[in-house]
């Protein structure tokens, strides 16, 4: 058995564990048992031994080796609970495998510099999340019924999504032109009143945990619009989260997303200075930021993802899977929506030709 693979198998009756969201523990589907994290790592930490096969077949001629252009970007493993071959991308962290359904972790993708610091773990389990998207899904009557079917529903999946959290100390000067104008009137005469003034603001600000994302396979702006996340619940990261759940490494370093959390720093300390500036009009002339105390974690947040595909067009939902906000774009049925808009059409036609006749 391949020991950089874990399994997590319930101690009483060896079923296959799971991370219940809503209990914060480790449950058995099978025996209905539940055992605290802390507890299953001591578990996990005791060596023990494991039966083994006797039978030995002869596997040499089955199939063929993976070409040297396929085995890029691609690695297999072995699920130690059935002995099917799993094959998953290189930024694939967590599986679950597709013969038996034991949820195995690939804890060799999560040593060295790809072990997260941190995990918010899932809060919103998947009912939940299927019940919030019927909830997007109702009054939506151009909406193709594929979507709003239940075994559509059942493709949503559970992803720990790769995350860049930046901290600093932000100071910056700034200027700005800006007007303020007043109207009154002078016997007859309607007067508008213009005063221009150049604005000068120096400020600083805090910033703790600027989220990025560092999967390329992820939308940004999907990612942006399921914040905020609560970090009052980040813990230190541990491989007992992730059975149940899929879960990616970074494959865009922190060197790599650091401008996006730049360009964060500065749109959100200008903003601030903005509104310290009663003013009509206010526009930017000059601005200066500089950072101190900066700072990079590695955490993994929760957010269930599903993807699906209409007449060629691929459409994507996220939901926070912690606080259940969620983001996505819908298709529009043109059948429906033109078999309604001739139905408004007709009487509108026949209510004309009366008018004009």
């Amino acid at each position: 058995m391949d020991d950089s693979i874990k399994t997590y198998k319930c101690p009483n009756c060896g079923a296959a564990l799971t991370f219940d969201s809503k209990t914060q523990k480790l449950h058995c589907s099978h025996c209905d048992t539940s055992i605290d994290v802390e507890a299953m790592k001591a578990l996990s930490d005791t060596p023990s031994s494991t039966d083994q096969d006797n039978a030995r077949w002869n596997t040499s001629d089955a199939g063929s080796n993976w070409s040297s252009s396929e085995q890029q970007g691609m690695r297999s493993y072995h699920c130690p609970t059935c002995g099917a071959e799993l094959v998953t991308d290189e930024t694939t962290a967590a599986s679950t495998c597709a013969y038996c359904g034991s949820p195995v972790v690939l804890s060799d993708h999560l040593s060295g510099a790809k072990r997260p610091n941190y995990v918010i773990p899932f809060k919103v389990d998947k009912k939940t999340a299927k019940e919030t998207l019927k909830n997007f899904y109702k009054g939506k009557i151009f909406l193709p019924r594929a979507f709003s079917a239940e075994n559509h529903l059942e493709e949503i999946s559970g992803i720990y999504v790769p995350f860049w959290l930046y901290s600093c100390e932000s100071n910056g000067s700034f200027s700005f032109d800006a007007t303020r104008t007043h109207h009154y009137t002078d016997g007859d005469y309607d007067v508008t009143e213009t005063e221009h003034y150049l604005v000068l603001r120096d400020g600083e600000a805090r910033f703790n945990n600027i989220p990025v994302d560092g999967s390329s396979k992820m939308d940004d702006a999907y990612m942006d619009a399921i914040e905020p996340f609560d970090y009052s619940a980040i813990t230190d990261f541990h491989t007992d989260y992730l059975p149940g759940y899929a879960a990616q490494t970074y494959d865009e370093d922190a060197t790599a997303c650091a401008p996006r959390a730049t360009a964060r720093v500065k749109n959100t300390t200008i903003a601030a200075i903005r509104r310290t500036c009663d003013y009509t009009t206010l526009t930017p002339r000059t601005s200066k930021i500089s950072t101190t105390q900066n700072s990079v974690d590695y955490a993994l947040l929760p957010v269930w993802m599903l993807t699906t595909n209409w007449h060629g067009k691929s459409y994507h939902f996220a939901i926070n899977g912690q606080t259940g906000k969620l983001i996505g774009d819908l298709p529009i049925d043109k059948g429906r929506f033109f078999s309604l808009l001739a139905g408004i059409t007709i009487p509108l036609g026949i209510l004309l030709k009366l008018f004009i006749f």
